[in-house]
């Protein structure tokens, strides 16, 4: 494990009062995290056959979610929703588009999932959740696109805030466009109403930050409200890459990582803006996730074979060695860990406070760094965590744990695996909005209603009592 300890080199000035603070960290000169052979995979090998192996399971209670995937197909403009329980193909539904899918949840729960390609459709899950007396059941209908697309081409995945949702790409023109979508917490029926503004220019990544949004495009990062105004100056971050948003102590914020090192920018009471540069990072930081929420570091991809812990709070990054080049890397909000797949085809948790892996399995075969399609992708879904291997075209389940996995399931895809969502788990922070009907029947249901999890999530997760897990 690599540390290095930045310094506060003084205050900038920031265009706008209550705009957003900015710490820039950056990870040692000199590190051989970025180096690593990545195996001997060669994408020419024929992939090797794949037997389904994917036992039914039954929910515990009637009370208990039932979860669906959805998969992209990566040489299609196919959409692929599967059982979790069962492993059936529900349905697979063409999207008017002429190119592989960016999926993004629009809510908790995941009752609909905007499909952003060269067009931007959207998703109706059928996850649904019904009041019962004091809690909610599922009861899934079938999933359908909805009515009517919107006419840009979504260079950038989508971002989704507090009642909105934004799509970022190109209008026919080729003139950069965003679209902010109103999402009223219902399901709609047709494509919802939304605004079209003009970004300071087309962004290559972008997240939400509370009602505002924060976007990097042409070496900087600029922070604007829903109408496209700039809400601050515009921030150096080289070759602005993946941003995501992060829990801090001082409330929400947004990381972007950039060539040297990791930008963050986060809600403040005054009207400065705080720069903290630090050494020429020798790897981009790219790939971010983290916890959304309780304060923590945040991960992401140093270089091709190992892992950057950034710490806001302490203000210094940490790099993790992996045994071979990153494939995916994924934030589990349940057991507040991160998930790496390794191109070796082994999946590993990694402990973000103490900077190292927790364990590691080997859940599927080896991913080949020059695919002719598709990406391998990682989906955690509380009790399980969900692989795609595009050269295989397998999707895995495997049991979540502290120490390593437990591979349980497998399912030969008949497509090649792009972009994963797993929907219709009990939202960390409780039922509501869209995806629901609070409506009552007066059912007496006498549920023990017990999951085997706590979603109160006093974030003390101990999982091996919550979850009975033994690994």
């Amino acid at each position: 494990m690599k540390m290095v300890f930045i310094k506060d080199i003084g205050v900038l000035r920031a265009a706008a009062a209550a705009s957003p603070v900015v710490l820039l960290l950056s990870a040692c000169a000199g590190s051989d995290a970025d180096g690593g052979d990545g195996g001997d995979n060669d994408a020419t090998q024929s992939p090797p056959t794949i037997e389904s192996d994917w036992e039914p399971r039954e929910a515990e209670s009637h009370a208990s979610p039932r979860p669906r995937l959805v998969i992209a197909d990566a040489e299609s403009a196919e959409i692929t929703v599967v059982d979790v329980l069962s492993g059936d193909d529900i349905d697979t539904l063409t999207v008017d588009s002429g190119e592989p899918i960016d999926l993004t949840a629009t809510d908790d729960v995941g009752s609909t999932v905007l499909l952003a390609g060269d067009e931007v459709g959207m998703l109706d899950t059928g996850i649904r959740w019904v009041a019962h007396g004091e809690h909610f059941d599922p009861e899934n209908e079938a999933p359908e696109l909805v009515s009517g697309t919107l006419d840009i081409a979504a260079d950038t995945a989508a971002v989704t805030g507090a009642g909105y949702a934004t799509a970022f790409g190109a209008d026919p023109d080729g003139d950069p466009v965003a679209a902010h979508l109103t999402m009223d917490g219902e399901v709609p029926d047709e494509f919802p109403d939304h605004t079209l503004v003009d970004p300071p220019g087309t962004p290559e990544t972008a997240a939400p930050l509370e009602e505002h949004l924060v976007l990097g495009y042409d070496d900087e990062v600029s922070v604007v409200d829903t109408d496209g105004e700039e809400l601050t100056d515009a921030i150096p971050c080289p070759a602005p890459q993946n941003a995501t948003t992060l829990a801090t102590e001082d409330g929400p914020g947004v990381m972007v990582g950039c060539t040297d090192g990791a930008l963050l920018v986060h809600g403040h009471d005054d009207d400065q803006l705080d720069h903290r540069p630090a050494p020429d990072a020798e790897s981009t930081i790219t790939e971010l996730v983290g916890p959304t929420h309780t304060a923590g570091p945040a991960l992401g991809q140093y270089g091709d074979s190992a892992i950057a812990v950034v710490d806001p709070q302490e203000q210094d990054i940490a790099t993790i060695d992996l045994p071979d080049e990153a494939a995916a890397l994924a934030w589990d909000p349940y057991w507040e860990q991160g998930l790496v797949l390794t191109r070796d085809g082994t999946l590993h948790g990694v402990d973000p406070d103490q900077a190292e892996l927790t364990g590691s399995t080997e859940v599927t075969d080896e991913i080949p760094a020059d695919l002719d399609a598709g990406s391998a992708a990682i989906a955690p879904g509380e009790s399980h965590v969900y692989v795609t291997n595009p050269f295989t075209g397998e999707l895995v389940e495997a049991e979540a744990g502290r120490d390593g996995f437990d591979r349980t399931r497998n399912l030969a895809l008949d497509l090649t695996p792009g972009d994963l969502a797993v929907v219709g788990l009990e939202p960390l922070g409780g039922h509501s909005g869209a995806g629901h009907d609070d409506h009552d029947d007066d059912h007496d249901h006498e549920h023990d209603h017990d999951h085997d999890h706590d979603h109160d999530h006093d974030h003390d997760h101990d999982h091996d009592d919550d979850h009975d897990h033994d690994h």
